[in-house]
């Protein structure tokens, strides 16, 4: 029997505008391009877990296990309409889940090496390099390692968990300010 695909593995770094059009530079010519998009996601606990996202023609619902910044977390998600967005929000606060914090942003995509590889530059937040892969439970050390050597080869560093750990809660704290 397959396993399912539902591990999200993740490396991310915090970087400068530089870095930022450095490697726009670079996976616009070794990557294969996949889209331009706004986002806005709403989070519904701190930990990101049960998160609203919309983009320009369609909404998800999504859950992740785990804590956020853990390198790998089960998650689900669920397409919606985009129209659907605000109900989906008046649903969750129905059940008491009020929004913890809310994101905007513009992320590039590409696919490179067999998994999704973002640029973002989110508002009050800052500027996020992010390699992604949803593999099966077994897969996720191997596409974790596998991304740290891409980190590597790209001389970007992943920020450390305590690092950006700090920088969530500080945006946490003051995101409406932020925004």
């Amino acid at each position: 029997m397959r396993q399912q695909k539902n591990i999200e593995v993740e490396v991310r770094a915090l970087i400068s505008q530089a870095e930022f059009n450095r490697l726009k530079k670079f996976f616009d010519k070794n990557a294969k391009f996949l889209n331009r998009h706004q986002d806005e996601t709403v989070y519904f606990d701190k930990d990101g877990r049960v998160r609203l996202r919309r983009e320009e023609h369609r909404a998800y619902f999504v859950h992740k296990g785990g804590k956020i910044h853990d390198k790998h977390r089960e998650e689900f998600e669920i397409t919606i309409s985009r129209s659907n967005f605000i109900l989906g929000q008046k649903l969750l606060e129905a059940l008491g889940k009020p929004p913890v914090v809310k994101w905007e942003r513009e992320r590039l995509v590409w696919q490179y090496q067999g998994m999704k590889t973002y640029l973002d530059n989110t508002r009050g937040y800052g500027r996020i390099f992010e390699l992604e892969a949803v593999v099966a439970p077994k897969s996720r050390e191997k596409a974790y390692n596998k991304m740290l050597g891409i980190f590597n080869g790209l001389k970007i560093a992943p920020t450390p968990k305590e690092k950006i750990q700090k920088h969530y809660d500080y945006y946490l704290k003051n995101w409406k300010k932020l925004l």
